[in-house]
């Protein structure tokens, strides 16, 4: 089309206030209305080019006239009325958008008192875009039908006898499908106030449906036959209902606002602009001279608040600014500012179960290229569509050099890539250069034996053992497999190591030799304690177990997805230094079965990562052999077996279920391989990431809940086994006090409880913390809190029996021994 349409929606009814529009390169919209009676003959017109010639969009009200005469008129002058209006159109340069008629359905737009029912206007319509449509240089004009009155019910007519607004603008439309060009409405609030134009206020009954503010505008957008959901729709009159008040109080920009914001969704139909009533002063209603309305409408125009031509993708992302790098090393991690703006219609939520978060893929020749660790950066805030926001990310080089292809994308974690959904990630050669050292099994290996080692691979090489030695003057450096020898300056080859290794197994042998001397001498010394051994275990109760029992564990290792050639390497478990913790950085719900499908079909891994994995119910499964060599932590997956958490401990932490399960895990695994809590570490100890989450370190301190849990697990055995005492009933004595110098009447009170269990009875905290059961007689007068504290520190179960006097005290003995009661807490024996 060769006239405009503004992509702005900002506009008044009438001219006068385009100059605001102007100063601010915001070029919207006018109105003009034009009474032009039926003559036929009348060939007058109006010129529009002044406005038009400025971009603005010119839209034009054709009314028969006003008050009793009638917004369209009497019946038998449609076909003069519609040549009027042709003629007028013929003659009107700069306007191509016309709208007939006003409020048909409100009694004062009616001709001689006469209703205007939806088939009469209906009828007078197409009469005058016939016309319109006719005349040379109008063909393709936009003919509009007239706004409807909302909450208006005056005019009724058979199938609405209720006079019902919405229902009269949806009879006129289904009687003009195909036969219109365009949908105009009106839309108001009932007051002042500016969030009146956010409310969802409704009306009462039969009308309870309907919203009885600005968001009317919604009714009418919602009754529009699906037929005509392609047309575009323009709100011509909108106010406070009140006379507008000098004032800036908002209303203009929340009202601007709302339109934006409906035409932000995906699939609604477009409203193309919200013309303010009315600029100049011909009513109540004038703008003119009202300088707060027209800064708060400046003010609106420093958004860009727009129509669009197709639906708004949910998934777009500009790239406005970046820092990365053209060269960088191998395996070399680089941070990276980047400037982003949320170019789609959803919000970017930066925490929850899916957050959106910056990430990056390399590609070589086309081909996607997997790197150690993939890191994903998170957003500082929620970003809004048409925000802007900076976010500083990671990328690890791949392992060898070349010229690569980096790309930037977005991800909503567990949903898509943006770039899956259309979105044009930002894509950069960078040049790759080789590695001059880097850490394997948290062993510096640095060129050339760096160099051969990328060659040959862990497969062949194994390990590092060690870092680099001298001998004869070259470097040399030990792996599992292999020894390296730099024979020139820059190269490293394979030494032969059969020699050394028979030198070594015949010094092996001659300390064999000297251990089992040395063996023999600790049978003689541990035949010496046998009987110091069988007495210090008749202390203890049988029952008692002494070592921590293995928990359930859901062995799920062979149902879980493998990839069909590639395979982890297995390892003796002699070697185990680490227990690794993870979270699976996704929804709790996410299980063992989705991670290890994502591992294997995404990252081309072997299998699932961890040897581990607990859900948010406390289920442990078991997911690789702990002989596997999982990929889960780069250098040391040979010594450390992968403890998975499912849940994203970004914002929140595992479940209690989940704490105690691990906790029991852990700390059966440091029993059975020999470790002590300090080779229990996060994944962001060894490799740099968040994993396992925000709230491991800092925040909630999930690892100091994990921490506790398991030292409580070592400590219920530890207890069992060090305790030689099972219950012990403390008295309390004050032999500084020359009357009340022992607890004589707890004593007496205690007798059948004491007859009942046999316990162990005293006066002293030092012979209590033998006890793995401590009870305390009386209130805190006697044995204090401080040596309760001293009690459970030393690893006791302490409780305290106390009366509101030594009688009541007594009461409670009595009734407990004749129950057969030992102690008052549950599950407390």
């Amino acid at each position: 089309m060769a006239w405009n349409e503004p992509k702005y929606l900002f506009g008044f009814h009438e001219p006068g206030g385009e100059k605001a529009m102007v100063e601010k390169g915001k070029i919207g919209w006018l109105l003009f209305t034009e009474s032009l009676g039926h003559d036929p003959n009348d060939k007058s017109g109006a010129n529009y080019t002044a406005w038009a010639n400025q971009g603005f969009g010119i839209i034009v009200r054709l009314n028969h006239g006003y008050g009793s005469a009638g917004t369209i008129p009497m019946p038998n002058e449609y076909d003069n009325f519609a040549r009027r209006c042709g003629n007028f159109v013929e003659n009107s340069p700069g306007a191509h958008i016309w709208i007939i008629g006003n409020e048909m359905n409100h009694a004062q737009e009616r001709p001689n008192g006469q209703p205007i029912t939806p088939q009469l206007y209906a009828e007078c319509f197409k009469k005058c875009r016939d016309e319109i449509r006719k005349r040379l240089g109008h063909e393709q004009d936009r003919v509009v039908v007239g706004a409807v009155a909302p909450w208006n019910v005056q005019t009724t007519y058979p199938g609405n006898e209720s006079g019902d607004w919405i229902r009269y603008f949806t009879d006129i439309l289904r009687l003009l499908i195909g036969q219109c060009d365009g949908i105009s409405i009106h839309t108001y609030t009932h007051g002042t106030k500016p969030e009146l134009v956010f409310s969802d206020e409704k009306m009462g009954p039969p009308y309870q449906d309907r919203y009885y503010h600005f968001r009317a505008y919604r009714d009418f957008m919602n009754a529009i036959p699906a037929d005509m959901r392609d047309l575009p729709v323009y709100i011509t009159e909108t106010d406070q209902d009140d006379p507008w008040a000098d004032v800036n109080s908002g209303w203009v920009r929340n009202a601007y606002k709302e339109i934006h914001e409906w035409n932000s969704v995906p699939g609604r139909q477009q409203i193309r602009c919200l013309l303010l009533y009315r600029w100049p002063k011909y009513d109540k209603w004038a703008i003119d001279g009202k300088r707060g309305v027209i800064e708060d409408f400046k003010q609106a125009m420093d958004n860009d608040y727009v129509w669009y031509e197709k639906a708004i993708p949910e998934y777009v992302v500009t790239f406005i600014s970046h820092t990365t790098p053209a060269e960088v090393n191998a395996r070399e991690v680089i941070n990276v500012t980047l400037r982003l703006r949320n170019e789609g219609s959803k919000t970017w939520v930066a925490g929850g179960n899916n957050p959106v978060r910056v990430g990056f893929h390399w590609y070589l020749n086309g081909q996607n290229v997997l790197v150690r660790e993939d890191y994903r950066a998170t957003l500082p805030q929620n970003v809004s569509p048409r925000q802007e926001v900076t976010v500083t990310a990671k990328a690890m080089a791949p392992d060898t050099a070349g010229r690569y292809v980096l790309q930037w994308d977005l991800v909503e974690e567990g949903i898509t890539w943006f770039s899956a959904r259309g979105s044009r990630p930002l894509e950069l050669q960078v040049e790759v250069k080789p590695a001059i050292e880097i850490l394997i099994n948290n062993i510096p290996v640095k060129v050339p034996f760096l160099t051969l080692y990328n060659k040959l691979g862990a497969s062949v090489c194994g390990m590092p053992v060690a870092g680099e030695l001298t001998r004869d003057g070259k470097r040399l450096q030990y792996f599992e497999k292999v020894a390296m020898e730099e024979h020139t300056p820059g190269q490293a080859r394979l030494v032969e190591i059969g020699r050394e290794a028979f030198q070594a197994q015949k010094t092996l042998a001659d300390l064999q030799a000297q251990l089992t001397s040395l063996k023999d001498q600790v049978a003689n010394l541990q035949a010496s304690n046998a009987e110091l051994k069988r007495q210090v275990e008749l202390l203890l109760t049988s029952s008692v177990p002494i070592k921590i029992p293995q928990p359930d564990i859901k062995d799920i290792t062979d149902s879980l997805p493998k990839h069909a050639t590639n395979k982890y390497e297995t390892r003796s478990l002699n070697g185990i230094q680490y227990l690794i913790i993870h979270h699976s950085a996704v929804a709790g719900t996410v299980g063992p079965e989705a991670i290890a499908k994502w591992h294997v079909e995404q990252l081309n891994w072997p299998g699932i990562g961890y040897h581990f994995v607990i859900t948010p119910d406390g289920t442990i499964s078991q997911t690789n052999k702990l002989e596997t060599i999982a990929f889960h932590a780069k250098q040391v997956n040979p010594v450390s077996i992968g403890i998975c958490f499912a849940g994203n401990f970004t914002d929140d932490v595992p479940t209690p279920a989940q704490i105690a399960s691990g906790a029991r895990l852990c700390a059966y695994l440091l029993q059975e391989f020999g470790l002590t809590g300090e080779a229990i570490h996060g994944h962001c100890d060894f490799v740099n990431t968040q994993c396992p989450g925000l709230q491991w370190a800092s925040g909630q301190k999930w690892r100091d809940m994990l921490m506790a849990k398991i030292a409580e697990v070592q400590q219920q055995v530890q207890t069992a086994v060090t305790k030689p005492l099972y219950h012990y009933v403390l008295f309390w004595q004050h032999p500084e006090q020359a009357e009340a110098r022992w607890a004589k009447e707890d004593w007496k009170g205690a007798i059948n409880y004491i007859d009942a269990f046999l316990p162990t009875c005293g006066f002293s905290v030092d012979d209590a913390k033998q006890a793995r059961h401590v009870t305390i007689i009386g209130g805190p007068l006697g044995v204090d809190e401080k040596a309760e504290k001293i009690l459970r520190d030393a690893g006791c179960k302490v409780e305290r029996i106390a009366g509101d006097s030594p009688a009541d005290t007594a009461r409670k003995l009595d009734a407990m021994a004749k129950k057969g009661q030992r102690f008052i807490t549950p599950g407390f024996g």
